[in-house]
């Protein structure tokens, strides 16, 4: 039993390090749209209810003891996604708060039906339960590690931000709002082919590399391919301070005409944009490329960003 206790406290340190790491684990290498992050967090949070169930004193009633593992999983949810808003490379998010819900429903639903009508212990439970939680644990760490991967290798190509000939660099790019995105190597050179829906507002995609030190350079280059007719398309960029409001963030909009795009930004301009600080180009934490309203779904595709 000691052993077993040992080995769910670090389970559960491991689960709450994922949640609290300036990495997210909305970050999967998948095509899909913003919708992927909520299965992670639903699994998460399923295996860390059931995590803290186990390691409360068993000498509790057993409606105590669900009740008090209600009580301390809900505050960890709620309590990390308020975290997570202070944390570079991280959003709060209501969506993932409603799939940290739903993971502990399930999970306190499950221990209670357990509790209700199992009797004795199957022969066959412990092993059972150790090999279930050794591999959700592996299969919510593995896009932790890949992210991991990711800014690693971001760090080492530096001032070059992202381009497609190594896939990992798609990891830092999650798309909002119904958006989803493809890597295609295929093409030549490889791209990041971006759709926003129709009558979606503000859809778009993220870069969330984790801070970065843009403050030696002078200017912010983007190649972008549009296969349809010209349509504006938004840039914002966000430091590691409070950017929650219009006037303390970058914010411009450009004309993506049809064919292939060079847009180029002075980050001079880009420090002095927020209208009551400078934006810490020490400590960029956040590119975000969007479109405001959508009368017809729209696709583009990002080849390359570098720093000059």
């Amino acid at each position: 039993m000691f052993w077993k206790k040992v080995t769910a406290s670090l389970f559960l340190l491991i689960l709450i390090s994922l949640l609290l790491a300036p990495h997210s684990l909305d970050a999967l290498p998948s095509s899909e749209s913003d919708t992927r992050g909520d299965a992670a967090h639903f699994p998460a949070f399923l295996l860390l209810t059931t995590l803290i169930f186990f390691l409360l004193p068993a000498t509790l009633r057993p409606a105590s003891r669900i009740a008090l593992c209600a009580i301390i999983a809900i505050s960890v949810a709620a309590g990390t996604e308020w975290i997570q808003s202070f944390t570079p490379g991280r959003m709060a998010s209501l969506h993932d708060l409603i799939a940290n819900l739903l993971g502990i429903a399930a999970a306190l639903s499950g221990i209670w039906i357990w509790k209700k009508y199992q009797t004795r212990p199957w022969p066959w439970q412990s092993s059972l339960h150790a090999t279930l939680t050794i591999t959700i644990a592996v299969l919510l760490a593995l896009p932790y590690f890949q992210q991991l991967h990711a800014r690693h290798h971001s760090q080492q190509q530096f001032p070059l931000l992202s381009d497609f000939h190594d896939a990992s660099f798609a990891l830092l790019w999650k798309t909002q709002n119904g958006s989803s995105s493809t890597l295609t190597q295929s093409s030549s050179p490889p791209r990041l082919e971006v759709t926003l829906p129709s009558p979606q507002h503000y859809t778009g995609i993220n870069f969330l590399p984790g801070p970065q030190d843009w403050s030696p350079y002078a200017s912010l280059h983007l190649t972008l391919h549009n296969p349809g007719s010209p349509f504006p398309l938004g840039i914002r960029i966000d430091d590691d301070l409070d950017c929650s409001q219009l006037k303390s963030r970058f914010n411009d909009q450009r004309s993506l005409q049809s064919g292939e795009n060079h847009l180029a930004f002075d980050l001079n301009t880009i420090r002095q944009s927020p209208q009551n600080r400078e934006l810490k180009l020490s400590s960029i934490r956040r590119l975000l490329l969007f479109t405001q309203q959508n009368p017809q779904t729209r696709k583009f595709s990002i080849v390359k960003m570098w720093l000059e």
